[in-house]
């Protein structure tokens, strides 16, 4: 396809989701969504920093920039922390799951919104906006927050 008809594709593509961010509830959930996910990943990922360096062993400053966030090592670093959590909560929330849109991990909806936005992720997003943030909300309880 020529770059022409490409760009024209592209600028349709970014109409639409821009038609649909102008509205204000739209923006306004989905931005309450992108922070406070966001607030929450880096929540965990100091203490992530504190559980990889439980022996003593520091991480370089590019380690801790590139940590990546798995169900499996929120699991061991809430165990090792003697916080109590729900297994499901943290799968809705840190799961790898990635088989649709309605059935996705919060953090994949993110990496979706933020990677390949599109009207369909907009969308499960707002449908699921109240879950989202309940969950949310439930893990950040786990640290009396």
């Amino acid at each position: 396809m020529k770059k022409e008809n490409q760009l024209t594709f592209h600028k349709a593509d970014f109409s639409q989701y821009w038609y649909l961010l102008k509205d204000d509830d739209i923006s306004s959930k989905v931005s309450s969504f992108l922070l406070k996910y966001v607030s929450v990943e880096a929540f965990y990922k100091k203490l992530l920093v504190s559980y990889k360096e439980r022996d003593g062993v520091k991480l370089k400053k590019s380690q801790k920039n590139n940590l990546s966030v798995e169900a499996n090592d929120v699991k061991k670093t809430l165990t090792y922390f003697d916080i109590s959590y729900d297994d499901a909560l943290i799968d809705r929330i840190f799961g790898s799951q990635d088989n649709n849109y309605l059935d996705c991990s919060i953090k994949k909806l993110r990496n979706r919104l933020v990677h390949n936005v599109n009207d369909g992720v907009l969308r499960v997003i707002l449908e699921r906006y109240d879950n989202i943030n309940t969950d949310l909300d439930d893990f950040l309880k786990l640290f009396a927050i």
